[in-house]
């Protein structure tokens, strides 16, 4: 064997019998899943009764041929590298989405849902490996807590710590044994739930 070739690959060939080729894998290949990251920004009309969201969705594409919206999400506009995109429906389920035709994907995609008691978390028939969520509530609105989140921040539950919580818990017991169920349920609701900063003393007249 010539020394320049003694580095490379070697295969056996028995020439009794013919040469094939075999293809296995074409294009970009079954690689798994497109590792989709993906940022909503919701916003809650005044009556509370829809949002309006907008995703930006970025990430390689392999698998992925289209994305379609979840189920009750009504996709308004489309764009992908800062060029519009023609909104069509699946045959297969009638979903609205759009054909992805890049390797790289960079959309924004808006629209409206339905506010209901529980809502898709990406948004998309599609999994996510990062997803981030900012909801934006109208005057008047304030959300008490989020459960199933990586993290969470803003809601009343989260900028309160355990000892803010102690002090309530034990300000509402005290006016319950003096006032009664009422005056306590009152007294939680006027202490707990009103508007406070962030990082200032619930209870300054406690301290």
């Amino acid at each position: 064997m010539p020394e320049e070739w003694r580095s490379l690959p070697i295969y056996r060939w028995d020439t009794s019998g013919p040469f094939s080729l075999v293809e296995r894998v074409r294009g970009p290949g079954e690689r798994g899943a497109a590792p989709l990251t993906i940022k909503r920004s919701l916003w809650l009309d005044d009556d509370g009764k829809m949002l309006t969201y907008q995703d930006t969705i970025s990430g390689p594409i392999r698998k992925i041929r289209r994305l379609d919206a979840a189920e009750g999400h009504l996709l308004g506009s489309v764009n992908v590298a800062g060029e519009p995109q023609l909104i069509t429906h699946n045959p297969e389920g009638g979903a609205p989405g759009f054909e992805v035709r890049t390797p790289q994907l960079s959309a924004v995609a808006t629209g409206r849902i339905a506010m209901d008691t529980t809502l898709p978390a990406t948004g998309w028939q599609a999994g996510a490996d990062g997803l981030s969520v900012a909801l934006q509530l109208p005057p008047g609105y304030r959300l008490l807590a989020l459960f199933g989140a990586d993290y969470s921040n803003g809601d009343w539950l989260t900028a309160w710590t355990l000892l803010d919580l102690f002090l309530l818990l034990l300000f509402t017991l005290a006016v319950f044994r003096l006032r009664g169920l009422v005056a306590a349920l009152v007294a939680f609701a006027a202490f707990g739930l009103a508007y406070h900063e962030p990082g200032a003393p619930r209870f300054p007249w406690l301290f």
